[in-house]
């Protein structure tokens, strides 16, 4: 597995995303992707996955290999790959599915970011792509950010292509609704990864999600007006509660370390 695993909390349903390239050693086989969705809500791993696919796009005949996936506000996914074959020079591609669309497909049609310019000449590189990456826009929790390589002529001078998307449906929040993010940091001022920090509303009900590589959180659709207590925790630092009225976004809500 190349890349990491991805977590999204939706409407407390717990979730981790991942996917990994498979293949044979048969040179008649092409790669593909596995993806699968896994419940884990409340701490606990169920181990059969919720969904879960090997996506070759109807057997094109084509390579898909360095995946990576994100997931957004709404639980739609979208997954970015490079593309290649013996007759085709590596293009930067994704596919995607919607929360509603049917389990284990992604039928939102595979996109071709970049066609293929070139190929490289590599006698003594064996990587490719390992610091590609899918994600989504923590300001509106709808934009699919993609970055993967190319080679805009034969060699091995590779370039970088960064494109967005955002799935029909997908939108900023409301007037009423406003987004509290920040970062969970050490004393020293360095982020800290996978925290889980968690909103708790007036009626009850709770949010979580896990802090990125470098301490960023963000909640998107917070009902403006109301008070709220934001906590941390981690395995390996201690945080204090946070209790506030919301009427705004607050985009520094940090918390540090004690």
């Amino acid at each position: 597995m190349m890349m990491q695993a991805q977590y999204r909390n939706i409407s407390g349903v717990e979730s981790v995303w991942v996917n990994h390239s498979t293949g044979t050693a048969s040179t008649s086989t092409p790669v593909s992707i596995q993806w699968a969705q896994i419940n884990v809500t409340g701490g606990t791993v169920v181990t059969t996955p919720v969904q879960q696919q090997i996506f070759n796009n109807g057997a094109d005949g084509v390579n898909r290999f360095m995946g990576s996936l994100a997931v957004d506000r709404l639980g739609n996914m979208a997954i970015g790959y490079t593309a290649a074959s013996l007759t085709l020079a590596p293009d930067i591609r994704y596919a995607g599915r919607l929360a509603s669309d049917t389990p284990g497909t992604l039928p939102q049609s595979e996109v071709t970011l970049l066609p293929s310019v070139a190929r490289s000449v590599q006698t003594t590189y064996t990587r490719w792509g390992d610091y590609s990456s899918m994600s989504v826009d923590p300001v509106d929790d709808c934009t699919f950010w993609y970055t993967n390589q190319y080679y805009a002529a034969v060699g091995t001078d590779w370039n970088t292509r960064v494109g967005k998307f955002v799935f029909p449906g997908c939108s900023s929040p409301t007037a009423g609704n406003v987004i509290v993010s920040g970062r969970v940091l050490r004393a020293s001022g360095i982020g800290v990864s996978g925290a889980s920090v968690t909103i708790a509303s007036p009626d009850g009900s709770t949010r979580s999600v896990l802090s990125s590589p470098l301490g960023y959180y963000s909640f998107t659709g917070i009902e403006s007006g109301q008070s709220y207590i934001v906590q941390v925790s981690s395995k390996r630092f201690s945080f204090t509660s946070r209790v506030l009225t919301v009427d705004n976004t607050i985009e520094n809500l940090d918390f540090v370390a004690q």
